[in-house]
């Protein structure tokens, strides 16, 4: 999926724009121009957001029970960020009901001691959600 959204980046971000300058010429209207410069622009603006997704670090996140330390792992293309917090800082965790178009689907919620939250929201249904949440529930209440 990573190199799909790099090659949709590179495609966008530079043959789209090379297409479209390759055409102008200093007899060109300014009013199309414009409009070429427009079209570069959005072009190179969805080149940048598909880069993004294609480098974008996905997430980690291993409670170890035995030492009562969270470790965060943020895998990139360019580096890896590692974070460790006590477990016991941990709150519980939640689940949400999110609306789609595919209908609502369950999400289990745990928020970082920093502030941002670790979502995870490929379950089949509610009852998984709730399992899964009273198994990490257990294994932070046992830390505290």
């Amino acid at each position: 999926m990573r190199l799909f959204a790099l090659v949709l980046a590179l495609g966008c971000g530079g043959m789209i724009p090379a297409v479209f300058l390759t055409h102008l010429r200093w007899e060109t209207p300014p009013l199309v121009m414009l409009v070429v410069f427009g079209c570069v622009a959005f072009a190179l603006f969805v080149g940048g957001v598909m880069l993004l997704v294609a480098l974008v670090r996905p997430m980690d996140l291993v409670l170890d029970a035995a030492t009562g330390e969270v470790t965060q792992l943020r895998h990139g293309a360019l580096r890896e960020a590692v974070d460790r917090f006590r477990l016991a800082d941990l709150p519980l965790p939640q689940v949400v009901m999110r609306d789609s178009e595919d209908g609502v689907y369950p999400a289990l919620r745990l928020t970082m001691p920093r502030g941002r939250a670790f979502e995870v929201t490929d379950l089949r249904d509610r009852a998984e959600a709730e399992m899964w949440r009273d198994r990490i529930g257990a294994i932070i209440k046992a830390a505290r």
